[in-house]
C-alpha cells in the first residue's frame, strides 16, 4: 500500500478472513482443513491479528 500511496493513490487496506474451503488437492493434508477453516475463523476475528488474514485486499484512486 505504501508503494501506491507514493505513487499519488489515495490507498485503503481491508482484511478478508473465515472463508471455509472445502476441498485442497493435497491429500496428506485434507484431513488438517476443517482445523484450519476453524482457526481462520476464530483467530482473526481479533482485531489485532487482521493484518495477517490470509487475504489483504488494498484499493486506491488516483489524486
Amino acid at each position: 500500500a505504501q508503494v501506491f500511496a507514493q505513487a499519488g493513490f489515495d490507498v485503503a487496506t481491508s482484511y478478508l478472513s473465515g472463508l471455509n474451503y472445502r476441498y485442497i488437492a493435497s491429500n496428506n493434508l485434507r484431513w488438517a482443513l476443517p482445523i484450519y477453516n476453524f482457526l481462520d475463523d476464530a483467530l482473526f476475528r481479533l482485531p489485532f491479528l487482521k493484518p495477517y488474514s490470509a487475504f489483504v485486499l488494498t484499493r486506491g484512486v488516483k489524486r
